[in-house]
């Protein structure tokens, strides 16, 4: 078939204008993991569980 023909390589897009700032958003997410993990050991004294914590990303 000529399917392969069809196909058609586009270059990937420009980054926008503004920057993506990369490091700043891996900071971020960091920061936040950080301050949650914080928070479920906290809760895990209270006599919570760290699968309360995580379970909505199972």
């Amino acid at each position: 078939s000529k399917k392969g023909k069809d196909l058609v390589f586009l270059p990937p897009p420009p980054p926008p204008r503004s920057g993506f700032d990369l490091e700043g958003f891996k900071r971020e997410c960091v920061y936040d993991f950080k301050n949650m993990v914080k928070d479920a050991f906290r809760s895990d004294r209270r006599g919570g569980s760290l699968n309360d914590v995580f379970r909505p990303w199972w």
